[in-house]
Parts: C-alpha cells; structure tokens; sequence
C-alpha cells in the first residue's frame, strides 16, 4: 500500500521561499487558520497487496485533488487494516476516495497513478503476506523507490505482520510469490516477453532488499489503530499537512508582501518605524497584517496582534481590554488587571521602550485608539509599528502628540488585478484557478463586475458554486440591474443574501444582529424552533462565505457582512424600530420600552442600561466598570464571564437637573449636555471620565451608542434609574430573544412573552426567580451579577432549559434540579456566598458542564454529582476556602487509626464520607463523574502531600489543569489516568520537577514554573509532547530532548570524547545566555553552558577565532570537504564545527542555524539551536558545535559540506570563519563509552529522528515543534480543545 502526497510545484517553491527566510523550518512557523488558496492538488495512494486503493488528500482549508485507483483482492488488509486507516485518514481532515475498479494480475499500471506517484511527494508502502503476489503492486514499488532517488522521495515502509528479512532476503510468502512469478515467466513462449519479465523479476528482487532496508514500522505486537493514528500523525508531521494548511497564502497580493517584507528587513536597527495600511473594508487589510505578523513575529523580543479594534472599540470598556492583552503580550505575564486606562496606557510606555517589539493595532477608526494603546513616548529601537485603517490620515494625526515621532510610511491597499481577480473568483466558483469549461466569459464577466473586491468575489464565487447556466444568468440580471442605487461590492453582498432560501435568510439576520461571537451550539438550540434545521443553515452560510466559524466553535462575520445583515433589517422599516423584527441598539430599545411602543413583529431586544453613557449625569470612572468589558454586555449563556473579581456599584452624591415645561417656537434645535458644565461641577470633582466624552458625545449618535473606551458607573442611589413594567413586553408575543441588563422592573411576570427561549437578565434585584415567569420554552437563561439567593421559592419545571448561568450572583443555595431535565451547562462562576448544592443535582441526566469557580464558600460538592454519566466538563478553581478545605478534613478523619474514637459528634460525618473511598486511603475522592473529560483545579492551594483527588475512577479523563498550586512534584494519583493527553502546571511556583506524567500526554504546559528544573518524558512515548515552559528559568534538563549544563561542571571525559582540545580556559568565562526553551524574561552574564540536543552539543564563549586545533578552516559561513580515511584502529564518531560571529555593535542576538550535508549519501541536517548569547561590538563569539555522527552517517571518502544558514543575525553580527574536524574514537568494544547516556537518546542523529524528517533523508532539527513559545502552544491547543482552561491566559504574543 502507497500513500502519495501531490503537491503543486509553485506551492513548494512557497513553501521553500518562507522556509529561506523564516531562518525555521515551515512546520515552525505561527500561523492561524485560513484557506491555503495556492493549493491546487494533493492526492494520497495506497497500494495493498494485490490491490490498490486510492486516496484523495483534501485538506478541508482548501486541497484539491483527483481519485486513485484500487483492486479488491486484498482481503488480508483490506477488511481491517484498511478500515483503520480511512478512519484515521478521514480524522486527520484527510478526505479519501476508494476507487473500486478489479485489478487482473499481471495488467500493466494505469498511466493515472503513474503520473500520480511521479508527482507526489511521499508513499507509505504495506508490506503484507500477500503483497508480491501482485505484479501492480511490485511495479508500484520500483517506481515509487525510483522517485526516492530522483525527487527526495518520502518513503516510509510498514511490515504487516511479516518480518523485514523475509522481505529482504525473498523467503516465506514473498519467496512462494516471487517463485510463481519467476514459473510464469519461464513459462512465456514469446521471447521478448519473456526478456521484459524477467527484467521485472529482477527489478522487483532488488526493490524488495531495498525496501527492507529502510526504516520502517513494524506493526506485529502492537494494536493496530493506535499503531495506524501513530503512522498517520507521523506522515501528517513529515510533510507538515496541519501547519502548511494554516500559512495564509493571498492570491494577488506578492506585491504587498514584498513590500512590507522590505520594510521589516530594510529600516535601520536604530530607528523604529510605523507602516499604515489603509483602504476600504473587505479590501484585505487585516488578512496582509496578519500574514505578515504571523511569518515574523517570533524575529522581535516581544510582539501583539490587537485584532478588530473598530468593531469591538463600540463596545464598553474594550479599549481597557485590549490595553490588557497588548500589555500581558509585551511583558509576558499570564494576566495583567489592570483597571485603570492612563495608568494601563503609561506602563504600556514603559514596556515599549524597553523591548524590541513588533505590535499590529488592526482596524484602528480614531487616532485616539492609537494614543490609548501604544502611548506618546515612542518606541524601542528596531521596533516595528503596523495600523491598518480605512482612514489614511489617522496615523499623521496620532503622531502628531508623539514624543519621539517614528518614521511613518503608508501602504495604500488597492483592488485585486483582472487576473487574480478571476483567479480568486474561480477558487470559490470552480474550487480551482481556472474557469470550467462553458464558463470562461460569465466568469471574467462575475469578476470584473466585483471591481477586485477580495469580499465580493469570495460571497459572488461561493454563490455561484455548482450552479448551472440559468442562475448564472439571472444572477446578472440583479447584479446590472438599476433596482439598488448602491456601489457594486454592496450589491453583490446581497446578491448572496438573496440568494439564501428564506430559511437561511432569518438565520443570517439573526446572527448579524444577536450572535456574532456567540457559540454556534448555543446559537442553534435557541433558534432551532423558530427556524428549521439551524445547523444546516449555518454550515449553508459557511459554504457561501457569510460566515466563518471560529477556533473556539464561535460565529464570525466580516464587518461589512453584519452591516449589511442589519441594515436589511432597519430596511423593514426606517423610523419606526417598533416595526422591524429585530432591535439590537439600546437607544430603539429603550424608546421602545418607554413608550411602550412593542409590537408582534419584534422577535428579539437587546437593552443594557450599561450601553447608554449618555444617559449617565454622575459617577466617577471606577476600576469596578472596566471588569464588565464584553462580558456583561453580551449573553453568557454556555461559559462564565471571566472577571477577575465580583463586581460593586460606588454610590456618589450627584446633583439633580430639573426643568419647567417653559419654551418658544422659535427654537428649531437645542442642545444641551450635562457634561459640559464642568464648572458648577454638578456631579463632584472632575474625572478621567469627562474626557472621556470629547466629540463623540457632541455629535448627535441616534443611531448607535457612542464608543467610550470605558463604561461609567451608575450610582446606586442618587442617580437616574431605569424603570419599566412588565406590561411593555405583553405586546411582543413572538419575541424569542430578550436581554433587559441592569433595569428594575415592576409589575407581574407573566407579562413576559410565553415563547422566549433565550433571556439575560444581569443585575437581576429579586432574591428569586418569579414563579409567574413564562419559562416553558426557554433554552438558555443568564442571570449574572443578579441578587438571586436562590433560584426560586417554588421548584418549576422547565423542560427546556439547557443553560443556565448564574455567575456572580448573590445565591446563598441551589437546588431544584429535578425540575431541570435537560440542563446541558450550569455556570455558577464566583457565586461567592454560595454553601450549598442540593443533591438533586443527581437528577439532571443531560448535564455536561459545570462550573463552581471561586465559589470559596461552597462547603462540599453533592456525593449524587458520581451518578452523572454525561458530565466532560467540571471547573473547581479557587475553591480551596471552601470544597477542598472540607475534603482536608475529611481526609484528617479517615486517617483516624480507630473509627470508636471519633466523637458521636462527628459519627455521623465520617459515616457518609467513607462511601466515598477506602478507609485505607490518603487521598479523598471528590464524588466526580466518571464520565470527566476535563477538569480544572486551577488555585486551590494543594499540596503534593495533601493532594485531595483519587483519579482512580476517572478513566476517560483527557485534559487536567493544576494551575498555581504549590505542589512540588506531579501527584502519583496522575499515573493511573490512561487516557490523560494534557496537563497543565502553569504558574506552580513550588514545583521543582515533573517525573513520568502518562505516556499518552500530548500537551504538557509548565510556564512560570520558578523552581522547575527537570521534566522527565516516559519512556514509552511514541512521540514527544507539545512542551510550554515559558518563563520556568530554573528548567534546565528536559530529559531526552535537551540539557543545559555549566560547561565547568561536565565530566572531563565527556569533553575528551566530544574532542574539545584546550578549552579549560573558557569555562570561567561569562556570556550573556539565552534559553529559547524557556524564553526568560532578562538575559543574563552566566558561566559559559553546553547544551545537548539531537546529540549535538554546543557551547558559546567570547574569542576572535576557531581553535587552533580545527583542522578544516575557512574564511566565510561555509566550508566544504571530503571526509579523511581513519586508521584501522579508529572509527568516524563524529564531528566538530565551529562559526565565530563578529559583532558590530552592542546588543546583539548571537544564535547558530548550521546544515551539515552529506552530498555524497544524499543526506542532510539542519540544525536551530534552542540556545542564543547576546553579543557586543568588539567582543565577537565563539560557537562551538559537536554532531554525533556514530553510526554510519559518515563515512571515509563522503564529499560533506557545513554552512551557516544565515550570514547576518539581526541586521549586525556576521561570520568571519568558520571550521570543521573529525572525531575519530580508538576505544575498545569493551570499554565504558562517556557518552552513552546521551547515545540512548530517542531523537538523536543515529536514533529515531522520523518526527523530523522532511523529505525523506532530510532532517530539520530544532526543538520548536516540542516547546513551542506560548502564542504558537495556545494556537495548536485551541485547535484541538473544546474547552481552554487556564489557556486564556495566554496572550497571543511572541
């Protein structure tokens, strides 16, 4: 069986154009995920014994392909290996075709998978017992063996439960087919038939012994799924398909690229620039930024993307919240509170003045933003500054308060060129670059008429998809038509609204005005009665470019998509929002509840007191506001807000403004504003907030609230209320969708329209919920910062509720779930005088999540809680005052030597808690379901010693968040978690080392960890895990993979075998050390270290030249030679290479990226060492490498060539010289070897390095891909898991 991966010639050379200048290799590289639109095929073939199955590989960010073809005569595999192996295919986003045509033995190949082995890239070859008695499947392999050769070829064979010697030497099955091949020849009357086959017979011979010589997996002993999972991520990882499907190639924008790429490299190290690029929206601006970022922001010391600022600048507190993401990114904390905007502002100053930073500020409409967010003092040399804007003049005009102005250049960013304007059409029309045929004018027609208009042609083409002639032709009958006086781009955004069946029509207004940024599983259940088949509506959006679904399952929508979306709406009727279906601006919906104007017509209403600043005549700015930011604006139906702490309402004395009914005709306008007269002082001392209203709050905004970069506070007391009463809502009977946040409201509840199936109510004052509430068909409910004390007086039955979100409430208990039958999610996150849940909780079969965080005072969790079968999902962090100091408790009584002893006091007690575990244990159960797929105990203050948790019952249990806890070693508990592929230790300050966490961990995230020193992997791993040990600055051995030691205290033995002659005198030197791995905050003058990765070890010491004693020196970063013969005593055990890096100036990034090759075998290694030193003008570096070549990767006359990648590091330290010497070793068989330690490495040069390989024989070595920094960890983390525990942490800096 052959797996071959197409792929196109032009993609490659990309591929290899990003690799030359990343300085990386592409699977390195930070990337998000977007449409690989430069792809136009990857095909997969699969060759069985006797048969051939085909496979398309379809990546589904946008592959291509054609379908191979199979024979159905490979019973041996087919029936279940196969199976296996389309399963693991399919999981891996790989789409796979079977073709199922017969193959007859002895047919010649089809000229398509011919053409489609030549044009591949790799083949995983299935040698099974039946495998030679095919004739197609022996020409399939000499073919493919011959590509190996000619093209790096990757070739990975698979020993299906036959032994590689008996492949090699043609004996047992392979020798019984050979033989019947070689009868029927011998057989063959016709001479030159005869002759051809027995060329084939000795070609196929010598195909075979080849084959069984290579590296290959055996899958005898093992299971094969695991075994076929482990194959297909190791293929996934050769030719990089996950990380190749996320770099985001723009069709028609090489010229921008190249143009920013100038920029970047260009400028001077000293100064620091601002590139603005501008132009209209939809035009691309965000996509280029981001491609940009993306490919070189792992080049600065520090960097952020701050995305969409003008859509969620509209928003309260927004502009606090992205200071606090930008800030978290520079500085690399985990969380930054800051709830002050000049003081956030000013240390933002600070830190970019300190670092060289790459900072993106993404969708900036007010010169102001970029005052807030990047500050007035200016930059750290070599930064680099990108605004994208619609508005071309804002950057002039914030730099014009800059202190130290930084040169500013702009980019303009045009329409697309006719030719990749059809080019980018046909991707979504024809799902290639060309027009089908019949369709090559209306498809240069479509193109022209979207005016290169990147959005347009994406929704126009997608619309178009596999359409036929006539909806082509009324299509364009719209577009030309004079019915809409509106610009082209806007007409044909909704030719592709007009388009969608009315069903899909409601959905798309629907989420333009509600549930943008909403979970798409929430969003479906709330509308799945009012419109049919939601889930197919929303995969229908994706389809046609109105929507996109987001890492994290929430719904995106380009700006100008949900503009449009609610403009359709307003269309319903222009003055009179009580007439439209749907009202989502605060200033209508209060209007509309004063005047008690609502009608049948309105299906949702949005209202939140917060939104209306100008409403507000007093108050403060209070750091209290700033914790609402989106959180309490929006629904949290499916997940808690995540403040940081429970939120207040300040009560100042305001004055009150009161007006007698006096006025004239005369007066055609009158403006007043409360704010202005700051002179009287009406509501006390001046505050930040009064500069916060500037121009925003004097222009007239009737339509949309004005965008403050913070809320205002609202006195509980002396301030206006809002009051309403029930009564409003009787009118809107098919409303289905209501949030009233923060409004007191008066009359009875079963005023409340009987349909509603999605209600916020924050800021609730009643200590229950109403029993007179119509709640029958209610889906999700959130109740956030209400004063609920309990959920109501008398339990109600609510068949349809699934989420309920009570966060930040004032409950005291809870119960009543047996009235809750489907509830999927409870969110009760820092309810924090909450005691006590009932034990009916037992009662809710369909619960899933559920989350008590920082409810400090919930005394114990229900025993029913195990009873759950359904439950993936619990959250308990920062429950230690409360849950986990009871199980101390518990567990204090159970060690008890003599039950008899125990007071009759605590009898009782101790008697329902022994159901829990065995007296006989130290650690206490929690009552958790078995069913736990996640579970966070994020700050709950445990101890190795005192750890409350018995994992024992928890088989299925996949990711586990420990968090800041002061343990100081993984609890042993862990090891019986079979199943467990994340853990998270993140900010365990107390933690010193992490010894054998399950073999199966996948993600193992350790930053901030200050006394971690060592992190030892199971030896059992198939694959190493995704490491983060971010700011751990102590880690220094992660065993296996690297090592850092001082190079004074290694063994002289050691330095003796490494061949390092006279270099006593630098161990006592110092240098400036940088650990990638763990990426520290400050470099630091420490003793000169060695590090030991892939079994190369290097060190880095100050000096002018290569030693002495090297015996191939060279001017330059290359040297060339051919490998010296060893005496007969001696043997090649490896090779040592040296660079010396002379520094221009101070401040120097001195790192190595070296390729050794081996021209002769066809082999080569890149290296990137994890380990960089800081350079100063007139004292160069002295880099100093050992390769382990031991086991036969060089041999006596072999031509090798040794190159540093990249001649400048950093724009100022070059190579002067460079050199190279072998190793030769005269040690006796018998004798003890000083480096056999790092001999039984996995993945060393000699050892296993199959993760690193690409393509075949080909070796790009760098830790990266195992401890990635924490931008590109949460990335790949995301990808992956639902739910992000202590993840959101992580800023998405470098």
């Amino acid at each position: 069986m052959g797996f071959r991966f197409d792929l196109m010639e032009d993609e490659a050379s990309i591929l290899n154009e990003f690799a030359d200048e990343f300085r990386l290799p592409i699977y390195q590289r930070p990337t998000e995920n977007v449409d690989l639109d430069h792809v136009e095929q990857a095909s997969l073939d699969t060759q069985l014994p006797s048969s051939n199955v085909g496979f398309r590989l379809l990546q589904k960010m946008g592959w291509k392909g054609k379908g191979l073809g199979k024979n159905e005569q490979g019973i041996d595999t087919r029936l279940n290996f196969t199976n296996y192996l389309y399963e693991a295919l399919v999981n891996e986003n790989i789409t796979t075709f079977l073709d199922e045509q017969e193959v007859e033995t002895g047919e010649e190949l089809k000229p398509e998978l011919t053409i489609a082995i030549k044009g591949s890239c790799a083949s995983i070859i299935v040698l099974s017992k039946n495998y030679a008695s095919s004739t197609w499947c022996l020409d399939e392999l000499v073919l493919i063996l011959e590509q190996r050769k000619v093209s790096k070829h990757i070739v990975v064979p698979i020993f299906y439960h036959v032994e590689p010697t008996h492949v090699r030497k043609q004996e047992s099955s392979f020798g019984e087919a050979l033989f019947k091949h070689r009868q029927r020849m011998e057989a063959e009357q016709d001479e030159e038939k005869k002759s051809q086959a027995a060329r084939k017979l000795e070609s196929w011979t010598e195909a075979l012994k080849e084959v069984a010589d290579l590296k290959g997996k055996d899958v005898n002993g093992r299971i094969e799924k695991e075994f076929i999972e482990e194959i297909v991520k190791e293929i996934s990882r050769k030719l990089d398909i996950h990380m190749k499907s996320k770099i985001p190639h723009l069709i028609g924008r090489d010229r921008f690229l190249y143009t920013i790429r100038s920029w970047l490299h260009g400028g001077s190290s000293d100064t620091t620039e601002i590139l603005t690029i501008w132009g209209m929206a939809g035009i691309g601006k965000t996509s280029l930024a981001k491609h940009m970022y993306l490919l070189y922001h792992h080049e600065f010391e520090r960097s952020s993307f701050v995305e969409d600022i003008e859509r969620r600048g509209q928003q309260s507190s927004a502009l606090l919240l992205l200071q606090n993401k930008l800030l978290g990114d520079i500085l690399k904390k985990r969380m930054i509170e800051e709830d002050d905007v000049q003081n956030c502002t000013s240390k933002i100053e600070t830190a970019l003045l300190q670092k060289r930073t790459f900072v993106v500020l993404d969708g900036v409409d007010n010169f102001e933003q970029v005052h807030v967010l990047v500050g007035r003092e200016g930059f750290h040399p070599g930064s680099r500054i990108i605004i994208t804007t619609k508005d071309g003049s804002i950057t002039d005009k914030a730099l014009l308060h800059v202190k130290y102005p930084p040169k500013h250049t702009k980019l303009a960013l045009d329409r697309l060129h006719s030719t990749d304007s059809l080019k980018l059409f046909c991707q979504h029309a024809f799902g290639g670059y060309s027009p089908k045929e019949g369709y090559e004018e209306d498809a240069i027609r479509a193109s022209k008429y979207c005016e290169g208009h990147p959005l347009a042609l994406k929704v126009l083409g997608s619309f178009l998809l596999n359409e036929d002639a006539d909806t082509w032709s009324h299509t364009f009958t719209m577009l030309e038509s004079r019915e809409f006086q509106t610009n082209h781009v806007h007409k044909v955004l909704r030719i592709g609204f007009d388009s969608l069946p009315s069903v899909c029509k409601e959905l798309f207004k629907h989420i333009a005005c509600f549930f943008v940024g909403k979970e798409s599983e929430v969003t479906e259940e709330i509308l799945k009665d009012s419109i049919k088949y939601t889930s197919h509506g929303i995969k229908k959006l994706v389809e046609r470019c109105l929507l996109t679904i987001g890492v994290e399952e929430e719904l995106k929508m380009h700006q100008l998509l949900q503009d449009l979306g609610r403009d359709i709406v307003r269309q319903e009727s222009l003055d009179k929002p009580w007439k439209r279906s749907r009202v989502w601006n605060h200033e209508e919906s209060l209007n509309i509840l004063q005047e008690d104007k609502g009608t049948k017509k309105i299906h949702g209403l949005f209202f939140d007191m917060k939104m209306l600043k100008k409403e507000s005549l007093c108050g403060s700015s209070s750091a209290i506001d700033h914790e609402f930011q989106d959180n309490d604006l929006n629904m949290n139906f499916g997940a808690a807000p995540s403040f940081s702490r429970p939120l207040e309402f300040s009560s100042s004395r305001c004055r009150k403004i009161e007006f007698s009914t006096k006025g004239t005709k005369k007066i055609h306008g009158l403006f007043f504003d409360m704010k202005m007269l700051k002179k009287e002082s009406l509501c006390g001392s001046s505050s930040a907030i009064d500069h916060e209203f500037q121009d925003n709050d004097l222009n007239m905004n009737f339509g949309a609230a004005p965008s403050f970069s913070r809320p205002l506070e609202f006195s509980s007391s002396r301030c206006r209320k809002i009051e309403f009463s029930t009564k409003v809502l009787n009118k809107m009977e098919k409303l289905i969708l209501l949030q009233l946040n923060h409004v007191k409201l008066n009359g009875p509840f079963k005023n409340f329209p009987k349909g509603l199936r999605g209600l916020c109510m924050h800021g609730f004052q009643s200590e229950y919920i109403p029993s007179d509430l119509p709640m029958e068909h209610l889906v999700a409910l959130d109740m956030s910062f209400s004063d609920l004390k309990q959920l109501w007086r008398k339990p109600k039955f609510l068949g349809s509720l699934k989420y309920l979100n009570l966060s930040y409430s004032k409950l005291v208990t809870i119960g009543g779930f047996k009235e809750l039958p489907a509830l999927e999610r409870l969110i009760l996150t820092r309810c924090e005088s909450l005691t006590h849940v009932c034990e009916s909780i037992g009662e809710c079969g369909s619960l899933v999540v559920l989350n008590f965080s920082y409810c400090s005072k919930l005394k114990n969790l229900p025993i029913t809680l195990s009873k759950l079968k359904h439950v993936t999902v619990i959250t308990l962090d920062g429950c230690s005052a409360g849950v986990f100091k009871n199980e101390m408790k518990r567990m204090k009584l159970l060690n008890v030597p003599n039950k008899d002893r125990v007071s009759k006091k605590a009898q009782p007690f101790f008697s329902s808690i022994t159901r829990l575990v065995p007296t006989s244990q130290k650690s206490i159960s929690l009552s958790l379901p078995s069913s736990l797929v996640t579970l966070s105990l994020t700050e709950n203050n445990l101890s190795s010693e005192s750890f409350p948790v018995d994992f024992s019952s928890m088989s299925m249990l996949k990711n586990l968040y420990l968090d800041c806890n002061p343990i100081d070693s993984i609890p042993d508990c862990l090891k019986t978690l079979s199943r467990l592929e994340v853990l998270s230790v993140g900010g365990c300050s107390m933690l010193k080392s992490i010894l054998c966490p399950p073999s199966t961990i996948k993600r193992l995230y350790a930053e901030e960890c200050d006394l971690l020193e060592k992190i030892t992997l199971h030896q059992d791993m198939s694959a190493p895990p995704l490491i983060c040990c971010d700011h751990s600055v102590s880690l220094t051995d992660i065993e296996g993979i690297l090592k850092i030691q001082d190079l004074a205290q290694v063994d002289n033995e050691i330095i003796c075998s490494l061949g390092w002659t006279d270099i006593q005198y630098v161990k006592d030197y110092e240098v400036e050390i940088y650990n990638l791995s763990v990426r520290a905050e400050e470099m630091k003058k420490l003793r000169v270290k060695m590090l030991c990765e892939f079994g190369i070890f290097t060190t880095c010491f100050p000096g002018k030249e290569v030693p002495k004693w090297f015996a191939h020196r060279s001017n330059g970063r290359s040297i060339s030679f051919t490998m010296p013969s060893a005496s007969a005593n001696k043997r090649i055990e490896g090779m040592n290479i040296c660079f010396v890096h002379t520094n221009s100036r101070d401040f120097l990034l001195s790192y190595i990226s070296t390729e050794v090759k081996n021209i002769t075998k066809g082999h080569s290694w890149i290296y990137y060492c994890y380990m960089g030193a800081t350079g100063f003008a007139g004292e160069d570096l002295v880099w100093l490498s050992h390769w382990m070549f031991w086991n036969n990767e060089l041999e006596a006359g072999d031509e090798v060539s040794v190159t540093m990648i990249t001649e400048e590091v950093d724009g100022g330290a070059m190579v002067s010289e460079c050199g190279m010497s072998p190793v030769y070793s005269d040690r006796d068989k018998g004798s003890v070897d000083p480096l056999s330690y790092y001999k039984s490495w996995k993945y060393i040069i000699g050892g296993d390095l199959s993760a690193f390989e690409f393509p075949s024989g080909n070796y790009y070595l760098t830790n990266y891909q195992i401890c990635p920094n924490a931008y590109d960890f949460k990335r790949d983390f995301y990808s992956e898991t639902r739910f992000k525990k202590s993840f959101d942490d992580i800023h998405l800096g470098a």
